[in-house]
């Protein structure tokens, strides 16, 4: 989320996409994700062909 935080309040870095992939599975952590700025955020175990959409 730190990561997440710096690059999305950095001019250079803002409009960068980011996918959250974590194993973490409290819905928390998904609004934290995209009230930071994420685009997509995927729970382990992985879709392969899901993660490669997003």
């Amino acid at each position: 989320m730190e990561v997440l935080k710096r690059l999305k309040v950095d001019d250079r870095t803002k409009t960068i996409p980011v996918v959250i992939l974590t194993s973490f599975k409290e819905e928390r952590g998904l609004l934290n994700s995209y009230n930071r700025g994420a685009n997509s955020y995927i729970q382990k175990p992985v879709d392969f062909s899901q993660f490669r959409e997003m």
